[in-house]
């Protein structure tokens, strides 16, 4: 039981996490970086994958 819930309340700080920091420091501060992974330029690497 203590598994499960570990593992739902480890999902959604993640996620929220992630979520977070894609719309407030990629959409943000880091856009410059970022940018080229909503205009795809057909390059096989792009700016954004510094984050990897």
């Amino acid at each position: 039981m203590w598994f499960t819930i570990a593992f739902i309340l480890a999902f959604f700080l993640m996620e929220g996490g992630a979520w977070s920091a894609h719309k407030y420091l990629m959409h943000g501060p880091l856009w410059s970086w970022h940018e080229d992974h909503h205009k795809p330029n057909g390059n096989l690497f792009q700016k954004n994958d510094r984050f990897f």
